[in-house]
């Protein structure tokens, strides 16, 4: 799908869900669009867990982007993934990260982070009107870009150029 100042889609199936491909089915199948696309970056949003999907997705990557949310909850999972994927070439993103970050949860994230040798990018900042925004563009396709917009444009931009420089 295309849409106008909007990222290529291609949509899920309502019954992907309960008929995933296994691991080796979707890495050779994303491998295969990619090289028929011609891009040079194709994004995979997965679903969070362990699904046949998520990892055929994860084994077909370059690098693997992850959120790390300042929450208990939150960091436990990424904890549990940092353990469970050790040798998966980890992008952590710090997302919506309040103006001061909490202590213990800056401190487990940072402990977590070392121990387990990943490459983090750039923070992208808690902005509560996000989720009240009726216009549903790309942040980063604004043509004068508003001055509401230009500092969490920035921080994904930062983000993107994190992702492609990558292991270089």
């Amino acid at each position: 799908m295309k849409g106008a100042r909007k990222p290529d889609l291609v949509p899920c199936h309502p019954e992907f869900g309960t008929n995933q491909p296994d691991v080796e089915d979707m890495a050779a199948a994303l491998g295969k669009w990619a090289g028929e696309w011609g891009r040079p970056y194709v994004v995979v949003d997965t679903h969070p867990g362990f699904t046949g999907s998520s990892l055929g997705a994860m084994n077909a990557a370059s690098v693997v982007v992850t959120p790390a949310v300042f929450k208990t909850k939150e960091l436990e999972a990424l904890d549990g993934m940092l353990a469970d994927m050790p040798d998966y070439p980890l992008l952590l993103v710090p997302n919506m990260v309040p103006p001061i970050p909490p202590g213990p949860e800056l401190k487990r994230l940072t402990q977590m982070v070392e121990r387990a040798k990943v490459h983090v990018a750039p923070p992208i900042s808690r902005y509560e009107w996000l989720g009240r925004r009726k216009l549903r563009v790309a942040l980063t396709s604004y043509d004068p870009e508003p001055s509401r917009v230009q500092r969490v444009a920035d921080q994904l931009r930062a983000v993107a150029q994190a992702v492609k420089s990558y292991g270089r």
